[in-house]
C-alpha cells in the first residue's frame, strides 16, 4: 500500500499491465528502486521474469475484473501503459 507521503512512488507494490518491452524497461526500472518491494505483470514476458523482485502473473491485459481484483488483493499500484491496450486508458486512475 501506501506510506504518509501518499504519491505514486511511495507505493511499494506495483503491477504493470503488458508484455513487451516498454514493461520490461518500466519493471526493470521500478526493480532498481530500494523503496519497491514487489511488481507484478500481467501477463509480462521472458525478460520480465529475469528482473528481481518481480512476477509474471497469468492475466491477460483485456481481463479488466481480473486486473482490478489481483490489484486489490494485492494492495499495489496500477500502471497500464497508454498505448498498450486502448481498453485500459480508463484504468490510470485507479488504485
Amino acid at each position: 500500500g501506501l506510506n504518509r507521503a501518499g504519491g505514486v512512488m511511495s507505493y511499494r507494490k506495483f503491477m504493470v499491465i503488458g508484455g513487451g518491452g516498454r514493461e520490461h524497461a518500466l519493471t526493470w526500472k521500478l526493480a532498481q528502486s530500494n523503496t519497491v518491494e514487489h511488481i507484478w505483470v500481467a501477463p509480462g514476458n521472458a525478460g520480465t521474469a529475469l528482473e528481481q523482485k518481480t512476477s509474471n502473473i497469468d492475466i491477460e491485459p483485456t481481463n479488466i475484473t481480473a486486473i482490478i481484483e489481483f490489484a486489490q488483493e494485492k494492495q499495489t499500484y496500477i500502471r497500464p501503459l497508454p498505448t498498450s491496450y486502448g481498453s485500459l486508458r480508463g484504468m490510470w486512475s485507479l488504485r
